[in-house]
């Protein structure tokens, strides 16, 4: 196989996709048909267990009410008196997560939830948009990148059968929506060689805003550029005007997304920018920086699987043999360096945190394998092979377990037939049952309290007795969760209910994590006719606690 040396030396191997003359064959429309089919396929397989129980995840259902409130925000015409409104909003439907989560995506979810109603098929809708738009995307990106049908076909299908990107698109979490707006930017910067115009610099400052307004862990957009100009080589460009533009642009919505919560002591940035110290588990950064290089290193193979593994190989063999056109390396490499260097820095981890390295890694490991095959073998054909049997194992690798949540809808729908004003929740699941509950009752007439938020002392002895008198409290749920159960607080409650709690009904807690036992409903016997409505809530995102008025 004939190479030709590139400007930095090294070994170029022609692209499979090009034509004879070496400029790029346009995609054709059959090609697009599959990747609008397999985007639609993975988009469709997220929403195949739709129903009423299912926002799984604690998180998500906080998500799902926060395109709610918006919603109701809007619909209720409270454009002059937002902070009051949201404050009394979260008084008696507290499960709002914003700021510490950005806006973006609550505004996206509001629309659905003002044309197809407040019920979690509006919200898995938004989700499913944002599957179909990503798969659609890496495509594009793929195909633009290495000028290969073939790649781009199996980049998207390696992707979207991680088991992280099955689960994340089926429930309503802010991966899928920050990765549309990552790719989108991503794809306006790649075109960009030598001249990186006033116009690209603007679109890629705008979208990667719009990734980071969707999830704070998007800020490594900011350093893409310039790693991808100096692996380039391209130093003129940062004399120029249109790179800093763009960089202070995105500056500007760094410093506006901050300032939304330097009210609540910053809650929400901790999750994007080192903190003011380490970790209290550890004592130096670079103690730190080994605690989140061990923990990555340990779980990346547990998600990805041996597709992942062997992509990651393809990887690292292509650079020792120079295999790759530099500026694929260049996009990719600043991409997956500048998004681990923010994973490495901050003291939340989980897994999940490499969900925006993936589709690097695999567009790369893909390019590398190819590369490598044709090569060795001297055939395309058996480049494309060989990935199509990497890609393979992706699919063999394919969960097909549904995940599911069953339990706080069923509560919700039994208590929003009971008219009553005032509800005490006592649960990790309070979230999804207060989505739940918001989607039965229209008029936003109850009061939900949440376990959490009462200090301990309130579920022993006879306090939870005179509480649930002095605030009119009319029923209780006590989550009876399997291994969860003993770290809370009204363990002791629910062991010994107090004389004026009457059981109600018992309700089966079920799910394909961690929620498995029994919601156990009391009502009480005397609430007072004329209750509080001053409670002071325990703020665990910002610290210390609020003073609210709930409704009468």
């Amino acid at each position: 196989m004939k190479t030709a040396s590139g400007p930095a030396g090294q070994a170029n191997v022609k692209s499979p996709g090009k034509t004879a003359g070496g400029i790029a064959r346009p995609l054709q429309r059959r090609e697009w048909l599959w990747c609008v089919i397999i985007a639609l396929c993975f988009a469709g397989w997220g929403l195949r267990s739709v129903g009423g129980y299912n926002i799984i995840e604690t998180d998500a259902a906080r998500h799902a009410m926060n395109g709610v409130f918006l919603r109701d925000l809007v619909a209720g015409g409270h454009f002059t008196d937002v902070l009051p409104f949201a404050r009394a909003y979260y008084a008696h439907l507290p499960a709002l997560s914003m700021p510490y989560h950005p806006p973006l995506f609550p505004l996206i979810e509001a629309v659905f939830f003002a044309i197809f109603g407040v019920n979690a098929l509006a919200a898995r809708l938004a989700i499913g948009l944002t599957v179909f738009l990503s798969g659609v995307s890496l495509f594009r990106l793929a195909h633009a990148t290495n000028r290969s049908f073939a790649l781009a076909l199996v980049s998207i299908i390696t992707f979207f059968c991680l088991p992280e990107a099955l689960w994340l698109g089926a429930d309503v979490m802010l991966e899928f929506p920050a990765l549309v707006f990552t790719l989108l930017a991503i794809y306006s910067l790649q075109g960009a060689g030598n001249e990186f115009t006033v116009r690209r610099a603007l679109a890629y400052a705008l979208l990667a805003s719009a990734a980071l307004w969707t999830r704070q862990q998007m800020i490594f957009l900011g350093a893409v550029p310039f790693g991808y100009f100096l692996l380039l080589g391209r130093w003129r460009v940062f004399l120029r005007a249109p790179l800093w533009v763009s960089a202070g642009l995105f500056g500007v919505s760094v410093a506006v997304l901050s300032a939304l919560s330097l009210p609540f002591h910053g809650a929400g940035v901790n999750q994007a920018i080192p903190s003011a110290a380490p970790h209290r588990e550890h004592s130096t950064y670079i103690e730190l920086l080994f605690r989140n290089l061990q923990f990555y290193f340990d779980g990346y193979p547990k998600v990805v699987g041996l597709a992942g593994i062997l992509l990651i190989l393809a990887v690292l063999v292509a650079l020792a043999l120079r295999l790759y056109d530099r500026k694929v390396v260049a996009l990719y490499g600043s991409w997956i360096v500048s998004s681990l260097a923010v994973l490495l820095l901050i003291r939340p981890i989980a897994t999940r945190y490499l969900f925006f390295t993936y589709p690097a890694l695999i567009v790369l490991g893909y390019a590398g394998l190819m590369h490598i095959v044709e090569r060795f073998s001297g055939s395309r054909r058996w480049a494309v092979v060989a990935a199509g049997i990497v890609a393979a194992i992706a699919l063999v690798q394919f969960p097909y377990r549904t995940q599911y949540l069953h339990g706080p809808e069923e509560a919700a729908r039994v208590l929003a037939a009971t008219d009553a004003r005032r509800i005490l929740y006592c649960g990790g699941t309070d979230g999804n049952f207060i989505f739940n509950f918001r989607a039965q009752q229209k008029d936003l007439r109850t009061t939900i309290i949440t376990g959490d938020k009462l200090p301990p002392r309130m579920f022993a002895g006879s306090a939870l007795e005179e509480f649930a008198h002095d605030y009119g409290i009319q029923y209780i749920v006590l989550e009876d969760a399997q291994g969860v159960l003993a770290k809370r607080p009204w363990v002791a409650v629910m062991n010994a209910p107090t004389p004026s709690m009457i059981a109600e009904r018992d309700i089966p807690l079920t799910s394909s994590d961690r929620w498995n036992g029994l919601l156990r409903i009391y009502r009480f016997t005397n609430p007072s006719p004329t209750p509080k409505d001053d409670l002071s809530m325990r703020m665990f995102t910002i610290g210390g606690t609020m003073d609210f008025k709930l409704r009468k």
